[in-house]
């Protein structure tokens, strides 16, 4: 009775996946074997297993922020968020403004041998960029042909750069999800009731009922109208005590 998951990220492993009848793929497939890392659509072979998984039952969890670890160190964008000040110490700030910037060159030094000849480090920002965009489609698609949509982050633990910091990351992978397309409707039962089927949880949790657990965002705003709903928390109440959200800030 375990709910079985499966890290996955190729085709083989999600083929694999659906030939053993697991109950959730941790990740997608971002990796596409015989293509080049930046080509913009994938081949015969890789859209065939993404249809399956989409006609399938099984739980998906796409994490795509977790790709975007690496391409934040060619995006000093990405530091410029505001809302880090609230997940993150200053101290860790200054740390990743200087002495983590050290990363990308760390990073150079052990890839840029894998780049294709007409390639150089130069390329490296444009081609995460690209790398991450084809796999946002590539989850918009599985999703628009019916995939099991569940929600998840990863904190990218010993990775190149600094785009999942714990909590911000599922907000920005919220709007990734959005960004991929998914209908608003189909990403608030990703974020709730379709987390607690995939693990059995269902009548303890995932919606608001008598005799469940009172775990609830209170939002100012509508979520099936504008993502950003999401960011607009009023309170939070766990296991039906109230807390507001201000006192979760580290500032």
């Amino acid at each position: 009775g375990i709910p079985v998951v499966l890290h996955a990220t190729t085709p083989d492993g999600h083929r694999f996946g659906l030939k053993a009848g697991v109950d959730v793929f941790a990740h997608g497939m971002w990796e596409w074997p015989g293509q080049a890392f930046d080509a913009p659509e994938p081949n015969a072979e890789t859209v065939a297993v993404a249809d399956a998984v989409a006609a399938s039952e099984i739980g998906l969890q796409p994490t795509i922020r977790t790709i975007r670890n690496t391409a934040s160190l060619f995006d000093p964008t990405v530091l410029e968020d505001p809302a880090w000040n609230d997940v993150m110490p200053p101290a860790y700030m200054d740390y990743l403004r200087t002495d983590a910037q050290a990363q990308r060159d760390i990073f150079v030094d052990m890839f840029s041998r894998l780049l294709p000849e007409d390639r150089s480090p130069s390329d490296w920002p444009a081609m995460q960029a690209a790398f991450s965009e084809r796999y946002q489609n590539l989850i918009g698609s599985m999703v628009a042909d019916g995939a099991n949509l569940l929600f998840s982050t990863d904190t990218a633990v010993g990775g190149f750069g600094w785009a999942s910091p714990p909590g911000l990351a599922g907000y920005w992978e919220i709007q990734a999800l959005r960004d991929a397309g998914v209908p608003l409707a189909t990403l608030f039962s990703a974020l709730t009731i379709n987390n607690a089927r995939a693990f059995g949880l269902q009548d303890e949790i995932g919606t608001v009922e008598i005799g469940k657990r009172a775990n609830l965002l209170i939002l100012r705003e509508n979520p099936l109208t504008n993502v950003t709903a999401y960011n607009e928390i009023d309170r939070i109440i766990l296991a039906g005590e109230v807390i507001d959200r201000d006192t979760l800030s580290v500032r």
